[in-house]
């Protein structure tokens, strides 16, 4: 398998949020059942084969880690 860093599985369960906005609530606490259903739906789209967009999702993750560590570098 391939590991996922914090920074890509908070990326993707941030997606599923603003995709599912009927479902989840970005300003409101979630309870265990949306955790535990967050959990489920992240891990799936983390584990998409061939998906375009997940490998988008990972492109960006990427260049924003570099761009802040370069930032953090230049000032």
């Amino acid at each position: 398998g391939e590991e996922c860093t914090d920074g890509l599985a908070a990326f993707i369960a941030k997606t599923v949020v603003m995709e599912n906005s009927s479902k989840f609530q970005p300003d409101a606490a979630l309870d265990q059942d949306h955790i535990s259903e967050l959990i489920v739906l992240s891990t799936e789209r983390l584990l998409e084969k061939d998906s375009p967009s997940l490998d988008t999702l990972k492109m960006q993750v990427t260049f924003d880690r570099a761009y802040a560590q370069e930032r953090g570098t230049i000032v």
